[in-house]
């Protein structure tokens, strides 16, 4: 078993490090998932909820300007299927129309 050292007020000691199961670190996997899976959904749906006007009808845009929208909207609706999802880098996030 491997060792950490651990240092406080009362001195530096040295700790084992607990022993993961495989099963255990299935769930921990597992959770960081979820984790980083909520938190590219939440990005994702702010950036969607953001460009919610330039869908709408009486939109000021350009008719070319509303397509360039909807298909970065597109993009953002389709990121669960990328191949990073949901470890997104920044990269992997469509490009917001100018």
């Amino acid at each position: 078993m491997s060792t950490s050292v651990r240092v406080t007020a009362k001195g530096v000691f040295k700790v084992p490090n607990p022993t993961i199961s495989d099963e255990e670190q299935v769930l921990i996997d597992a959770a960081k998932n979820d984790a980083a899976s909520s938190g590219s959904r939440f990005r994702r749906d702010l950036l969607l909820n953001e460009s919610d006007w330039t869908q709408v009808a009486d939109s000021a845009l350009a008719d070319t300007k509303k397509t360039e929208w909807a298909t970065y909207r597109t993009s953002l609706r389709n990121l669960p299927s990328h191949a990073n999802w949901p470890n997104l880098e920044d990269e992997d996030w469509p490009t917001k129309p100018s």
